[in-house]
């Protein structure tokens, strides 16, 4: 993975005037640590070391002739000359003192791609508009015969320089550190520094290992200096690192493999771009570049792109403008400049302002008193008046009659049009409560009322006309009824209506207990023969609605003077029977006992009073008979 040491992001309004290029792919376009082990640079010798803006960011360069600044073409590709900015100074923040100058000319290695496979060629130039402080030396760029050759130079320190990221976080403070030169890559081809990670070189590119400090974030298009001889120079731009954090290796291309392009940018020669004669071989500046003659006449030019450098005749057609801006325009013919005679047409076709032409200046376009109509003729725009030289509306016409059953429209012409929507088409008066509407005759008619009753006895419906239904719970413990019998003591609860459930057991087992919600409780009779349990005195069986025994269990106890019977819990039961009851002929009970009557002698001839001590009335012998009989049948 490729990662440019990118400019950094200038925090202050008054640095963000560039970016300092494109960004790999995965990459963040901001590196997250400063020169490793960097300290500040204040040094008169490195006032040559500048920042780059432009736009968006900011990189770092190097002052190597009087106008021309060395630089990464990752940091100025794509930006026009206006668009850069140089600012020289060991703080270059806002506020930070550094003086700031323009660029005329901004030139980007031909071979320069840029991509994440290729990063050869990382090199550009800049031309101030002006020269620079007089306080700042250029430092050179190291020569092709000083060049840096593998394996000889290698070990060499290089000093770093730049404006990146600071120990403490921040940005704009020139930094420098030394570190061991590593890896010398002069192949076309690019060399490979360490095959088993993945390290590659690119063409024409010197490498260290960052180690025990080197660039990183904001530092692209910084130098890398050595001396030589005694003197000191650009070695290398710094360009790419191998990770994001700046601790694998960094690269720079190799300045010296680049010698005569620098040459030709920085001039001497002839067609390179020049500000005066002292900066050309010849001597001779014309027409912005060095000039092998004097070029004098009105259709004889220096710069022209097919004889750069060389005074030749202008073809025929090519403009050459004299003083007077207003005479029309001016070509050369047969190495003559000819006036077309044709004045300068200064109409802007703006109603607002009066067009005329100054001879110095050209078209001069003055606006007419604001508020001069400029009406466009379409009425739907409104009715226009100047303001400003500008032709403005007030708004448009507004022709909305707030009738959701007529189509609103304009025409440019006759203005509002407000046409009747077709029977039936859906409309809104924007009552929700009154159901859906339609047009009938340009008119929104309403439908029907909305039905808002949820069947919910716990809340209390409503028909809002903005909102439509509206279901608000009333309060916990307010009565209620959920029309089911089945439910008793009912209340809201969260806006439902509960209560407790019917209790409907009639405690026999020979009926189906159930509740109707109309009704109420229900005992269905089951099936004759329908089992109901058993218990003591064996299985039993519904009968006509009654639980009824199916064996015949014995209790009897042998004793006239007791009821005996079987209860289903219990077993067997003997009840005493009263006093008084026969228990045999001539016998009663008494005190449970079977004893003979007192008038039963021998004498009388039998039973003649059938009770015991005295008159015994005959309903109580008929009670006492019945009760055994009651008793079983339970």
């Amino acid at each position: 993975m490729l990662y440019r040491y990118f400019c950094f992001p200038a925090v202050v309004a008054a640095l963000l005037l560039g970016s300092c290029g494109e960004q790999t792919e995965g990459q963040s376009g901001v590196l997250k640590r400063f020169i490793t082990n960097g300290t500040p640079d204040t040094s008169q010798a490195h006032m040559a070391v500048v920042g780059v803006q432009t736009g968006g960011g900011s990189c770092s360069g190097t002052l190597i002739h009087d106008r021309v600044v060395l630089t990464a073409a990752h940091c100025v590709v794509g930006a026009s000359a206006s668009a850069v900015r140089v600012g020289f100074g060991n703080n270059i923040n806002l506020g930070g003192g550094a003086s700031w100058v323009g660029v005329s000319e901004v030139w980007v290695h031909p071979l320069y791609v840029g991509t994440q496979q290729d990063a050869a060629h990382d090199i550009a130039l800049v031309r101030l508009s002006k020269l620079p402080p007089v306080v700042v030396t250029p430092i050179p760029a190291l020569p092709y015969g000083l060049r840096l050759v593998d394996p000889d130079d290698k070990g060499i320190p290089l000093e770093f320089v730049g404006f990146g990221r600071t120990e403490t976080n921040g940005f704009g403070i020139k930094l420098t550190v030394t570190d061991g030169l590593e890896w010398i890559c002069e192949r076309s081809s690019g060399c490979w520094i360490n095959s088993q990670m993945g390290w590659f070189a690119f063409p024409y590119t010197i490498c260290t290992d960052l180690d025990p400090g080197g660039p990183c974030g904001g530092d692209s298009g910084g130098p890398a200096f050595i001396w030589r001889n005694g003197k000191e120079y650009v070695a290398g731009v710094v360009s790419y690192g191998v990770d994001e954090a700046c601790t694998g290796f960094g690269c720079n291309t190799k300045i010296d493999e680049f010698e005569s392009e620098l040459s030709d940018f920085i001039g001497g020669v002839n067609g390179a771009t020049c500000f005066s004669g002292d900066e050309c071989d010849s001597g001779i500046c014309s027409d912005g570049v060095c000039c092998n003659i004097d070029c004098t006449g009105e259709c004889n030019f220096c710069n022209l792109s097919t004889s750069l450098g060389t005074c030749a005749t202008a073809p025929n057609g090519y403009e050459c403008p004299d003083s007077d801006k207003c005479n029309g325009t001016e070509t050369c013919q047969d190495g003559e400049c000819i006036d077309d005679d044709s004045p300068t047409d200064c109409n802007d076709s703006n109603v607002c302002t009066v067009d005329t032409c100054d001879p110095s200046i050209g078209c001069v376009r003055t606006p007419v008193a604001n508020g001069t109509s400029c009406s466009d003729g379409d009425i739907c725009n409104g009715t226009e008046a100047c303001q400003g030289g500008l032709c403005r509306s007030p708004g448009g016409l507004d022709c909305n009659d707030v009738n959701p059953c007529t189509n609103d429209s304009c025409h440019p012409v006759t203005g509002c049009s407000n046409t009747q929507l077709s029977d039936g088409t859906s409309c809104d008066d924007n009552n929700a409560c009154n159901g859906e509407d339609v047009c009938q005759g340009g008119v929104c008619v309403s439908g029907s009322g909305l039905d808002c009753d949820d069947n919910n006895s716990c809340t209390d419906d409503q028909c809002i006309p903005g909102t439509g239904c509206v279901h608000s719970p009333y309060s916990p413990g307010t009565p209620c009824d959920d029309d089911n019998v089945c439910t008793l003591d009912e209340t809201c609860t969260g806006g439902v209506c509960t209560g407790q459930a019917a209790d409907c057991d009639d405690h026999n087992p020979c009926t189906d207990d159930s509740c109707d919600p109309i009704e109420g409780c229900r005992h269905l009779t089951l099936p004759d023969g329908t089992g109901c349990g058993g218990g003591m005195c064996g299985q039993a069986v519904c009968a006509q609605g009654v639980c009824q025994s199916m064996d015949s269990t014995s209790c009897d106890d042998h004793d006239s003077c007791t009821n005996d019977w079987c209860d289903p819990q219990q077993g067997c039961m003997h009840d005493s029977l009263p006093d008084g009851y026969e228990c045999g002929e001539c016998y009663l009970c008494l005190g449970g006992e079977c004893l003979k009557a007192n008038d039963c002698g021998d004498d009388t001839g039998g039973c003649g009073c059938g009770h015991l001590g005295g008159e015994f009335p005959a309903w109580i012998g008929l009670s006492i008979l019945a009760a055994p009989i009651f008793r079983r049948r339970r």
